[in-house]
């Protein structure tokens, strides 16, 4: 019975390892690619989900833009901040075009949601997160899919 407490309080410490790890990189990431000059307030930050070698936002992505949209519209003072993330698939440099495409695209999503006198900052990171070590590794496609995406970090 001790053996298999230990052993799965080491399965647990590996995940828990994980998540740490993927924590420490994400965070300095926004705070580094986001420059506030706005008053501070950071509002909870979200990500859009992109498909394989895509910047179109499927109905589910836009359906939690469009809540957002919502939760703050007429909101001029607040500066949106967009961060391009692809997987590993692909060169350097079709993955940073693909970044920005992403990022673009949310972009015009609050642009058309009312959002145009906005301050925008727009960042590609293309490979930012890619991993080849045991996180990666332990985390496998669905951290692939994960990468797929755009940060959104709302600011006023």
């Amino acid at each position: 019975m001790t053996n298999i407490i230990h052993k799965t309080t080491r399965c647990l410490s590996a995940a828990a390892a994980a998540v740490l790890v993927a924590t420490m990189i994400a965070a300095p990431a926004l705070a580094v690619d986001c420059k506030r000059t706005a008053g501070g307030i950071v509002h909870t930050p979200t990500n859009v989900k992109f498909d394989f070698d895509s910047a179109t936002l499927s109905p589910k992505e836009q359906e939690k833009l469009d809540k957002l949209a919502k939760r703050y519209a007429g909101n001029r003072g607040l500066e949106i901040c967009l961060i391009g993330v692809t997987d590993r698939s692909g060169s350097a440099a079709y993955n940073e075009k693909l970044a920005l495409k992403r990022a673009e695209a949310v972009a015009d999503f609050f642009k058309s949601a009312g959002f145009k006198d906005n301050t925008y900052q727009i960042v590609a990171r293309g490979q930012a997160y890619g991993d080849d070590s045991w996180v990666g590794k332990l985390l496998g496609s669905k951290k692939m899919q994960s990468e797929r995406r755009v940060d959104v970090l709302l600011m006023e």
